[in-house]
């Protein structure tokens, strides 16, 4: 029963995801198979935490009428309206759907996890007294419970960090006819399935060989498991800040004005970008605070890339003229504007939208209470950088974090890899920046936390390096 409500909540965001997009989205919806579910969850998972915020804010208690009513509505009008009329790309071959070994051994990391998780064998310490505390007062409150939220004993708890992993928890406790914790800890295996899943698709769409597409898939999968068991992840929303980073790879590891290996032409493929960058966007903004800077990262690396290219030049002749003035962007069927300013407003709006009434709740309960750090202070990195370098040589990494932080930098002078890799890197200064601040013992900081956040960036990374590493193959005349 446990493994039956993840799998109906799982299918039941494909379904409303699918309608929300067909009715928000004239075209840009992926054409890949694996991708086109990986996006609808997504963005189904954006939709119930819209939901269960909105009825929250209306004084509407949850419940599985109240949340199934709205999810129901938007569902069907979605199933109901053909893509065509809605000028959704059709569903074309995967061209990725060959399987291999690296997929085999993907999906066996993903199955350890699971079973790792369903038997508290890798229960993390914050789902004991922080997220799985607050799914289950919110499933009995049936609401955001901000009277517990207040209290004294919560605020190492962190009552100010966004909910949508206690909102996923809450809701599988309606589906599943209570709070069943062996339920809620498989669905750190579902983010990094689903992390997984977007990885792959990202190296087909940048071109990678089969063989760094299995690589990468087997090297990242196992690599996270062994991480996530022996350094218990279950239970907490970290993988969904690496999923959702994975996700936005998609768009921008994706080449800017060409026709990629979907068919997708210079608008769609434009349009396709920014439904992928944003759903990532409000991905990680919703599921932890970490993740709301890198919200802000992926949608201005995206913006500055896209912005930089001028498709004036880049366009062939017989295309210059046509495609780039009519191209528009849109909400539903009402076009907004050209670019930059109709297209800014998209790429902000679903973001405004997700994270504007938790900061509002926030300010309002005062749930961010007395701050835990400070200004900058220099000489705390005689305490953070020898405790750095011991949570590198964590055995439970099996030396992944290190080796994929030691070809970082290279990895930045790769000019397709630049804006990705970009991104990693300063997502990782901010967390260096954030144990300089601490008042306390910054030492104790990173050697409790910076090993479990550095599972934020490290699959990105190795993404990455097989992508480069593939294309040095080749360029060296030594691929099959």
């Amino acid at each position: 029963m446990s493994l039956l409500s993840v799998l109906a909540l799982i299918a039941i965001c494909i379904w409303v995801g699918r309608g929300s997009l067909i009715h928000l989205c004239r075209e840009g919806v992926p054409t890949e198979r694996n991708l086109r579910w990986i996006v609808f969850l997504t963005a189904g998972l954006v939709v119930l935490h819209l939901t269960m915020t909105t009825l929250d804010t209306m004084g509407v208690p949850w419940s599985p009428l109240t949340i199934g009513i709205p999810l129901g509505i938007i569902a069907l009008l979605g199933w109901s309206t053909s893509t065509k009329a809605q000028g959704v790309s059709p569903l074309l071959p995967n061209p990725s759907s060959r399987l291999g070994w690296g997929d085999l051994l993907g999906f066996g990391g993903v199955a350890a996890m699971a079973v790792a998780g369903a038997r508290f064998w890798s229960t993390n310490p914050d789902f004991v007294y922080h997220w799985g505390v607050k799914g289950h007062r919110f499933f009995l409150a049936r609401g955001f419970d901000y009277d517990f939220l207040i209290q004294p004993w919560n605020r190492l708890a962190h009552p100010d960090y966004p909910f949508l992993l206690p909102e996923i928890f809450a809701a599988t406790s309606f589906l599943r006819g209570g709070f069943d914790e062996s339920a809620m800890l498989l669905w750190s295996p579902v983010f990094w399935g689903l992390g997984l899943v977007a990885g792959r698709q990202a190296l087909v769409r940048a071109g990678a060989s089969f063989t760094a597409t299995q690589g990468f898939l087997a090297i990242g999968s196992l690599g996270i498991a062994a991480f996530g068991i022996g350094h218990p992840l279950s239970g907490g929303p970290d993988l969904m800040i690496a999923a959702a980073l994975l996700l936005g790879a998609v768009a921008l590891l994706q080449p800017v004005g060409k026709v990629d290996s979907s068919g997708l032409s210079w608008e769609e493929g434009a349009t396709g970008r920014d439904l992928l960058i944003t759903l990532a966007a409000c991905l990680a903004a919703i599921s932890k605070v970490e993740g709301l800077i890198l919200a802000v990262l992926l949608l201005s690396a995206h913006g500055l890339r896209e912005r930089l290219w001028q498709p004036t030049k880049a366009l062939p002749d017989s295309v210059r003229q046509e495609a780039v003035p009519q191209q528009r962007w849109t909400i539903g069927r009402w076009g907004i504007g050209r670019w930059p300013l109709g297209r800014w407003i998209l790429l902000a709006l679903p973001l405004a939208l997700c994270t504007l009434p938790w900061l509002v709740q926030c300010f309002r309960h005062d749930l961010f209470g007395r701050p835990n750090g400070g200004p900058f202070n220099p000489a705390n990195a005689a305490l953070i950088f020898p405790a750095i370098w011991q949570t590198l040589r964590n055995p439970h990494w099996h030396g992944l974090a290190l080796a994929s932080l030691a070809v970082a930098p290279f990895l930045l002078l790769q000019r397709h890899l630049r804006w990705l890799v970009g991104v990693c890197l300063v997502q990782l200064l901010f967390y260096i920046y954030v144990y300089f601040t601490d008042l306390q013992a910054a030492h104790i900081h990173v050697l409790t936390s910076f090993a479990r956040i550095l599972c934020h960036l490290v699959p990105a990374l190795v993404l990455a390096a097989s992508l480069a590493s593939d294309r040095w193959v080749r360029r060296n005349g030594l691929s099959d």
